[in-house]
């Protein structure tokens, strides 16, 4: 499972980004066009690591 948001209003310009994989999350965000951060969460199972993928989508979309 991937996802990118990208929030290009009031000239903010920046993405995120994550991946679920074999009970690992990865996640990336940062502006476009510039470098970026990363970060890898693993879990026990994989419902934990769908459940931490699915909130932090639901974040990121409620904030914009």
């Amino acid at each position: 499972v991937q996802v990118r948001l990208e929030n290009t209003k009031a000239n903010h310009f920046k993405f995120w980004a994550a991946t679920l994989k074999n009970r690992t999350v990865r996640v990336s965000w940062g502006r476009i066009g510039s470098w970026t951060q990363n970060k890898k969460f693993s879990f026990d199972s994989n419902e934990e690591a769908m459940d931490f993928f699915r909130r932090k989508m639901e974040s990121k979309l409620r904030r914009g």
